[in-house]
């Protein structure tokens, strides 16, 4: 009461009595200027003289003392004033204490936006999301972060600076179903406004607006859900075109085709006077001629390319050579008759099609043209857009003249002698990065095999997809030790683990004699049985006999050992014989146990993968029974290959061909006791 006859005295003195002092009727909450009838006025001292009459609600922690009367400063909760974004420890600043119900007292004084309450729809039970967001600084959340988000989701931010401020965007977490539900950055006040990004397909975590809003789009299926996400932004200021006309920034630009490309910095036009004539419509700058060797991509690769793209890619080798197209990235619009390329055998898109690439397309990567000339045709359409491609071409000797082959155990380079010849090089006289591996020869080739890992080989990553290298060398016959001679003969070689089958390529190149073995080859993997999941030693019995509801314990690994790979198991399916299409039963899928009694013990981390099952009751109809498991290579390094995606309860799609696959076989195992058949008898069949 002490303290009440104060404050009204306090404001009687200083409102005098011309105008009658503010009142908290109906007012509370909210601050009146000369006074305020918020929560956060007990700890400033600015409450409203009629506060404790209409406002107030006794808290448990603002214990009187006894001798004053006066409220003791030391127990004042902790405020948001100042503090917007923030955790406090015993309360919290940020938006997120909406969901978990640990604002501070004045949050929504000073740092509620009109996002909508964490409160759940009491039709749904799910926690609404979205809304406008104009603090300076802050985070928002998926819906029910950090529990699984709901299905169905569809949830659209805006985040609004004023007109002189740009915005930053970081997302701090990020778990997303990979294949159905993304996050969507557009650079504007909505969906409407250029494609700045879309997770988790972008590896970036950081966007920022090249004006003074940021629109993010979330959606889920009806499927599977995670974790979701959490973002931070920040409202920045935005660069100035005072005495930058004619220049970009990062963010936007003060040149004037940036009328066209929609990014003028806010005071563009107060600054950079427009021209009188406007700047002409046109796509930006894409296709072209090339020769040689080189590297294409869709416009603004790695960004999104743009609508009503229309690119054409002309490329030519020297006379009597070919080209060599390898495709290293590719992620196109899901239609495959609105966002395409095509690759034609030929100087124009008049020429025959060697092949159509499509964003479910897994297979088609490499193409070699029949002479001298490839063209390569990209067009999108006006609506959804994507990362686009990238390609690297080469010019390249017939495959007569010289190839490369690869496995994961070996390495063979073969060359033409009547190349060799034709150059004036002894074969006796070459050597690869090792000077000790030496090849041999027949009457026609020269060949050169030796294991992947040895004689100087080393291995690279490009786009997820693993590349081992080496070189062919044969400097001039001289005596003694060292030459000081430019021109020696060099062939550089790459093999790119692929799926499917091998090619190779060479191409030559003027001045000196360089040139250039590139192919494709593939992983080679084994399975084996062991009696235990310590995997000490494998069970060479053949056939395995086992007993009924026995333990099967079994190993999938590379055939040489790589720690700088993983392998997963995709599937693995068990037959009575070799036609796994006619009959077979699932123990894998999709990287999940299928059968209840499997478990797997490691998958997706190792360059091998265990587990066990148990013998299971068709036996005792059929003699024999073979595995076969379909296993996905992937490099250790790239955090986001299915290898490190692991078990996928719904169905996938196609996979990335960045990724190496692989399919293998074991068995057969018998039941004992079993009337079986004779080994030949299935070795027959096989």
């Amino acid at each position: 009461m002490k303290l009440r006859m104060k404050i009204l005295l306090l404001s009687l003195l200083v409102g005098g009595s011309s105008a009658a002092p503010a009142s908290c009727r109906w007012n509370c909450g909210y601050n009146l200027g000369s006074c305020s009838c918020s929560s956060s006025c007990q700890y400033y001292g600015t409450c409203c003289y009629d506060y404790y009459d209409y406002c107030y609600i006794p808290a448990t922690t603002g214990a009187e003392d006894a001798t004053t009367g006066a409220e003791d400063a030391t127990t004042a909760p902790p405020s948001c004033r100042w503090n917007c974004g923030y955790n406090l420890g015993s309360c919290s600043c940020s938006s997120s204490c909406q969901y978990y119900g640990t604002c501070c007292h004045d949050y929504y004084d000073y740092c509620y936006t009109t996002t909508t309450t964490a409160a759940q729809d009491p039709n749904t039970g799910v926690a609404p999301c979205g809304g406008d967001l104009t603090y300076p600084r802050g985070e928002f959340f998926s819906p029910q972060y950090p529990n699984n988000y709901p299905i169905n989701a569809n949830c659209t931010w805006r985040l609004l600076a004023s007109v002189t401020q740009v915005v930053n965007l970081t997302f701090t977490f990020v778990e997303v179903e990979m294949c159905c539900d993304y996050i969507s950055v557009y650079d504007g006040p909505s969906a409407a406004y250029p494609l700045l990004g879309r997770l988790p397909q972008d590896q970036r975590r950081h966007f920022n607006s090249s004006r003074n809003s940021l629109t993010v789009v979330f959606t889920s299926d009806r499927a599977v859900t995670y974790q979701g996400f959490r973002a931070e932004w920040v409202f920045t200021e935005a660069p100035s075109c005072r005495w930058n006309c004619g220049y970009s920034f990062s963010q936007c630009s003060c040149a004037s085709y940036c009328q066209y490309y929609g990014n003028c910095c806010h005071d563009y036009y107060t600054y950079c006077p427009a021209p009188t004539s406007p700047p002409p419509v046109t796509h930006p700058i894409c296709g072209g001629r090339f020769f040689d060797s080189g590297s294409i991509s869709s416009p603004y690769y790695p960004n999104y390319y743009h609508d009503h793209a229309y690119c054409v890619w002309q490329l030519s080798a020297p006379a009597g050579q070919r080209i060599f197209l390898s495709f290293v990235d590719l992620e196109l619009e899901r239609c495959c008759g609105c966002d395409y390329i095509n690759v034609y055998d030929g100087s124009s898109t008049a020429s025959s099609l060697l092949g159509k690439l499509c964003y479910n397309d897994t297979t088609l990567r490499d193409f070699r043209s029949s002479s001298s000339y490839m063209t390569v045709l990209f067009r999108s359409d006006g609506s959804v857009v994507a990362r686009g491609f990238k390609a690297f071409f080469s010019s390249s000797l017939p495959e007569n003249t010289a190839r490369v082959v690869c496995s994961s155990e070996k390495m063979t380079i073969v060359i033409q002698r009547s190349y060799l010849n034709s150059l004036g090089i002894s074969w006796q006289n070459l050597y690869v990065d090792d000077h000790r591996c030496r090849p041999s020869a027949n009457s026609y080739e020269v060949s050169f095999n030796f294991p992947i890992n040895l004689c100087g080989t080393n291995k690279t990553t490009n786009n997820g997809r693993v590349v081992y290298n080496n070189h062919v060398r044969a400097a001039p016959s001289q005596s003694g030790e060292i030459t000081r001679l430019i021109e020696e003969f060099l062939l550089s070689v790459h093999c790119h683990m692929e799926q499917g089958t091998t090619a190779g390529t060479v191409y030559k190149t003027k001045e000196i004699i360089n040139s250039t073995i590139t192919g494709t080859g593939r992983f080679n993997a084994s399975m084996a049985f062991y009696p235990s999941s310590s995997f000490s030693y494998p069970i060479l019995e053949f056939p395995y006999e086992v007993s009924l509801n026995q333990y099967l314990y079994v190993q999938v690994q590379l055939s040489r050992a790589d720690n700088t790979l993983d392998l997963l198991l995709d599937s693995c399916v068990a037959s009575p014989n070799h036609d796994f299409q006619a009959r077979s039963y699932t123990l894998i899928q999709n990287g999940c146990a299928k059968d209840n009694t499997v478990q797997i013990y490691t998958n997706g981390w190792q360059f091998y993968a265990q587990f066990h099952f148990r013998a299971f009751k068709f036996l005792r109809t059929h003699s024999y029974v073979f595995l076969q498991c379909r296993v996905v290579v992937c490099a250790d390094n790239d955090y986001n290959s299915r290898c490190r995606q692991g078990c996928q309860r719904r169905k996938r799609r196609s996979l990335d061909s960045s990724h190496h696959t692989e399919t293998v076989t074991l068995g057969p195992i018998t039941l004992k006791g079993a009337k079986a058949e004779s080994v030949d008898e299935v070795e027959t069949e096989e």
